[in-house]
Order: C-alpha cells, then structure tokens, then sequence
C-alpha cells in the first residue's frame, strides 16, 4: 500500500510501486510494469486511495476536488447563460 503524496503522486510519476517480502515483510519499491494492473490487486475507491492518502489527508483531498467539480459546472453554467442572452 502507498503512503502518503510521495509515494502516491512520485513515485507513479516514476513507475515504482511498494512491494513487501512475503518471507521477512520487508518493504522495497520496484518498478510497477507499467499500466498492467494484476486481478489481485486492490481497487481504489477514490482519487485520494489511488495517490496512497489515508484519513484527514483524503478527506481534504475529496473535498477540495468537491469543491472545484462544484466550481467548473457553475462556471459552465453562467458561460452558457451569457451565451443564451447575448445572442
């Protein structure tokens, strides 16, 4: 499992993934393979669980991603009105 923005965001950015030794659970990074995604491996429920951010860094994230949705559908929405009304 990720942890935290750095291994979440960078470490993708570089194809390394975390991976543990399943003899002496050591912890490592390797290189991910890419966009081959394994029938084992665990589905991200949001963006947040995808970049490896757990708890009240998820909950901001969420949020703020919320938030900016919010933001971008007003926005098209008042684009489009100015639009309408000019014409």
């Amino acid at each position: 499992m990720r942890r935290g923005l750095k291994e979440g965001l960078l470490m993708r950015l570089l194809l390394l993934a975390p991976y543990r030794c399943k003899e002496c659970h050591a912890r490592f990074f390797g290189f991910s393979g890419g966009l081959i995604v394994l029938p084992t491996r665990k589905r991200h429920k949001s963006l947040a669980g995808y970049f490896g951010l757990h708890g009240a860094d998820a909950r901001r994230v969420q949020r703020t991603l919320g938030i900016i949705a919010i933001s971008l559908i007003l926005l098209f929405i008042a684009v489009s009105l100015v639009r309408h009304l000019s014409t």
